[in-house]
């Protein structure tokens, strides 16, 4: 039989006071919930899923075991909240600038991937290190075709509407080259952002994907002709 943690009984009352205890227990769920997730994404920005225990999150979340298993019941469980927390913000972010550009009439290719890469730069810019985490860690992710489901499930729609807006800019080209197109964006952006990419050059220091300006400045026109130049292929 598995033990659980017990937590705090909400306790029946007729007074305020009652539903204060109530809210505090609440909050202080919420509190223990967000710090194991915040110890998770720092966790599994590290390395692969299979290489980060849940004893390393437990350990730096300072809570046990038992915690962990009484939130989200397992690894892939407390895994998959850590994604879903910080996607819908990015989403929103994707799909009010892109209803813009439709409002203003503004579809060109440019424009759209500008739209579509600039709210992960922004969070990455904002120091935040909970987005620096959560931006390594999708990029792991994406590289393990266990979560194509789970990464699908949180990112699929907003890129569908981006698809969607590339082909209007693109007369003419088949969806199937726009997602090859789309794709190798997605690649390149996370493993720019994420830290993991390396100069091709032996000099180092002339590519510093430490500035993401830099990074943003020459990464969006780079991949905006990619995608007008196989948007030209049959």
């Amino acid at each position: 039989m598995t033990n659980k943690t017990p937590v705090p009984q909400e306790r029946p009352a007729a007074s305020g006071a009652g539903e204060k205890e109530r809210t505090a227990v609440r909050a202080d769920g919420k509190a223990t919930r967000d710090k194991i997730l915040d110890a998770a994404e720092r966790g599994f920005a590290t390395g692969p899923y299979d290489a980060v225990s849940l004893r390393r999150i437990t350990g730096e979340a300072g809570v046990n075991l038992a915690l962990v298993k009484y939130y989200f019941s397992s690894k892939e469980n407390l895994f998959a909240a850590a994604i879903a927390r910080r996607a819908p913000d990015l989403a929103r972010l994707r799909r009010e600038r892109l209803a813009e550009l439709r409002a203003a009439g503004t579809l060109d290719t440019e424009t759209v991937v500008a739209t579509y890469m600039r709210p992960l730069f922004d969070k990455m810019k904002s120091q935040d290190p909970g987005w620096v985490s959560y931006v390594r860690m999708v990029a792991y992710t994406s590289q393990d075709t266990r979560f194509d489901a789970l990464i699908a499930e949180h990112f699929d729609e907003t890129a569908r509407d981006y698809v969607e807006a590339i082909l209007t800019s693109l007369p003419g080209a088949r969806e199937e080259n726009v997602m090859y197109g789309l794709t190798f964006l997605l690649t390149l952006t996370t493993r720019c952002l994420s830290g993991e990419i390396r100069s091709a050059t032996v000099d180092l220091d002339r590519a510093d994907f430490s500035n993401l300006d830099e990074v943003y400045e020459r990464l969006m026109p780079f991949c905006s002709a990619g995608l007008m130049r196989i948007s030209q292929m049959p």
